[in-house]
């Protein structure tokens, strides 16, 4: 009799523990730290915006507003680009970006217009509410909606496709992320831009916050490119592709609606083929509102 107690009495525990487990991972996220507001209030990468890590609540809403600023030694690049991010479903989400160039400089030639329009979509392939882990595969078209006639370009005159995706920790105090993708280009009129292989790696801290009203914290992180070179009637462009890498820090801050960020970024590695102008630093900034 003792035996069949003490064997009801372990099912019992064992089925009470399994059900409070499911329940703190599907309910009982706690809200503190960087997880005081929903995923989309939560702090993501600057200089690599747009580029995965947009993962957020089903039906949520929003519209960013990204100034960047690059300057080299004879080289300015000056862009606005307005995105629009929707969550198809809490694992699945949309954006879209159209950059625009209102001052391009390289030398003393000079050009302004809308460069190459971005839609992709991200889904959240394995996520862990308990450890805060994530990964994520995307995959975007870039549409030729810029000029490469013009000096400086301000598209790539071709169709291309990325193939990517994201690994991340999001705790309420650290934020740890890596984002990696390739991206492929078709031929048109006998010109190939060369594969480009972009990755972003970083890491952010918690400063402070205030329960379900505010975040603000502190990242650094690493945006760079690898670039095939480009061919031209079948014969390689020695003056194209090449590897850069920056590397700078932001500060994040973030209400249930609004979404502020800022920083600057300087290039520590540049190996480019030819000619090629070199860049010095990036100076950006990106302002959200949250609809819903």
């Amino acid at each position: 009799m003792h035996m069949k107690h003490t064997r009801v009495s372990s099912t019992l525990i064992i089925f009470i523990t399994s059900s409070l487990l499911a329940r703190i991972e599907e309910d009982d996220v706690p809200q503190i730290g960087n997880l005081t507001l929903g995923a989309s209030q939560q702090p993501a990468p600057l200089f690599g915006f747009g580029f995965g890590q947009n993962i957020i609540d089903r039906h949520d809403t929003l519209i960013y507003l990204y100034p960047s600023f690059i300057h080299g030694c004879t080289i300015t690049r000056h862009e606005v680009t307005p995105t629009f991010l929707y969550g198809i479903r809490d694992d699945l989400s949309l954006l879209i970006q159209l950059p625009v160039a209102y001052k391009l400089r390289y030398g003393n030639r000079c050009s302004s217009e809308a460069e190459d329009l971005l839609i992709q979509g991200e889904y959240a392939c394995y996520v862990n509410d308990i450890t805060y882990n994530q990964i994520t595969v995307m995959t975007n078209i870039t549409i030729p909606t810029g000029s490469r006639k013009k000096t400086p370009t301000t598209g790539c005159g071709s169709t291309s496709f990325l193939l990517g995706g994201t690994i991340s920790h999001s705790g309420p105090e650290w934020y740890l992320w890596a984002v990696g993708g390739a991206i492929f280009s078709v031929t048109r009129k006998h010109t190939k831009i060369g594969n480009q292989f972009p990755y972003n790696i970083g890491i952010g801290k918690n400063i402070a916050y205030r329960p379900k009203q505010w975040v603000l914290a502190l990242l650094l992180e690493c945006d760079g490119i690898f670039q095939q070179c480009d061919k031209r009637n079948g014969l390689r462009d020695i003056n194209s592709g090449g590897n850069t890498i920056f590397i700078g820090p932001s500060l994040w801050f973030s209400t249930a609606h609004l979404t502020l960020q800022a920083g600057i970024a300087w290039a520590v590695t540049q190996r480019l083929n030819g000619t090629q102008n070199k860049e010095q630093c990036i100076c950006a900034c990106n302002v959200g509102w949250k609809f819903n």
